[in-house]
């Protein structure tokens, strides 16, 4: 055989060598494109959407390629992660190129695309489309003359200026300097006014700008001229009917739960004090992502799930939120686990010199006074001098067996205070 017809014939089986090994890694990589795909979908089923968004990457990377089911796959997991009211969030820019990607696809695959799921992601589009035109609308007001003016004489402590420059920009039609006005009359010692305040946040309100309504919402719930609860729950709840977004819409979330779960301002539902506290959880609230987690933990309008519950527990503690801290310290204190239980009451009381939570009632009793025995005395003098009538007795207790003297001194004490 001449070498020319040798030389052809090797390259040609050296090709069919390459296409076979492409053919055998391209099966393997698909079958743990496969793998990865059905451990994102367990995950995400199980709630770990952090986990879920990694997998379908993954699996992704294996096939070399985006696909409509790795897509809709991703578009909800970072539809549970996405910052709906930050469009700069790393997370919510992902879901906003998964969004893109998506639609084009459904766009020119019509036949192929399964209506339920187009129906999900189109909504998706729906809510980032809101916050976009949200976001440029913010730039639009943030950049009024008038605005920009109040705003500096704001932080020279200006006030007057503020406010002649303010209502300018309002008769303009700029609900923020609405806003800014409201906030300067209803919190600023020099110009107090509540009236005034409310007028302005109604103004903003009633022109379209839900953060008005939110703030109205606050003036009725902690009102020192008339607190009215009803009206309260009226304004946040027509805040978040008029779709609220930004840095506003995590507190309107977490005071309507709270509405619900207290009963004020309307009747008491549990279930709904649950909606809207992950509302406001996922829009980062940590007072909510509290309450949302001891209401798990107990299965208060949700089901039981003390891990759960726990972790979200932990997550606010983490952030040092007093509330969160004090939970777990109730938790544990029920567990009997009272050194654990007083770890979280003292990192609770750092902040707030209060929150000793159940421990510090059974102090209070006398009782559990060896747990931490030099913390707790001190506790309940620190509170008996400034007149807690418990403190006393508590103190009473501990010293009845210890110091006759100090003991009767304190009994004498609580027996005369009110």
């Amino acid at each position: 055989m001449k070498p020319s017809k040798i030389l052809k014939m090797k390259k040609t089986l050296l090709i069919i060598f390459i296409v076979s090994c492409n053919c055998i890694f391209a099966q393997e990589n698909g079958l743990k494109a496969r793998i990865e795909f059905e451990e994102a979908e367990k995950a995400y089923a199980e709630g770990n959407y952090e986990l879920a968004l990694e997998k379908v990457k993954k699996a992704e990377s294996l096939l070399g390629k985006w696909t409509p089911k790795t897509g809709h796959l991703k578009i909800l997991t970072l539809d549970n992660l996405a910052d709906y009211h930050n469009l700069d969030n790393s997370l919510t820019i992902q879901q906003v190129k998964e969004v893109k990607a998506y639609m084009s696809y459904a766009t020119t695959n019509q036949s192929e695309v399964d209506l339920d799921k187009f129906k999900i992601v189109y909504k998706i589009e729906e809510n980032l489309n809101n916050l976009s035109k949200f976001t440029n609308e913010e730039k639009i007001y943030d950049e009024m003359l008038e605005y920009v003016r109040g705003t500096n004489a704001l932080k020279n402590k200006d006030y007057s200026i503020a406010v002649s420059e303010f209502k300018a920009s309002a008769a303009k039609g700029n609900p923020k300097a609405m806003i800014s006005l409201g906030i300067l009359y209803g919190f600023n010692e020099s110009l107090k006014d509540e009236k005034e305040a409310s007028y302005w946040f109604k103004q903003a309100g009633d022109n379209g700008y839900p953060v008005g309504y939110h703030w109205l919402g606050r003036i009725h719930s902690f009102s020192k001229i008339a607190t009215d609860y009803e009206l309260a729950f009226k304004y946040f709840k027509k805040a978040y009917e008029m779709g609220l977004l930004g840095p506003y819409a995590s507190g309107n979330y977490y005071f309507i739960g709270i509405c619900y779960h207290s009963g004020q301002g309307v009747q008491r539902d549990l279930q709904e004090a649950v909606r809207f506290y992950k509302m406001a959880t996922k829009a980062g609230s940590l007072e909510a992502m509290a309450e949302l987690g001891r209401m798990t933990y107990y299965g208060y309008g949700i089901a039981v799930n003390r891990n759960e519950g726990l972790k979200l527990l932990k997550m606010a503690a983490d952030k040092n939120l007093t509330d969160g801290l004090r939970y777990l310290g109730n938790i544990y204190f029920d567990e009997n686990d009272f050194n654990l239980s007083f770890s979280y009451y003292e990192k609770a009381y750092s902040r707030n010199k209060n929150k000793m939570g159940k421990l510090g009632d059974a102090w209070k009793k006398g009782e559990l006074l060896d747990i931490q025995t030099d913390f707790a005395i001190a506790w309940l003098n620190d509170n008996a001098s400034k007149g807690d009538k418990d403190a006393m007795y508590g103190l009473f207790k501990y010293y009845e067996y210890k110091d006759r003297k100090l003991a009767d001194e304190w009994l004498k004490k609580w027996s005369s205070a009110k």
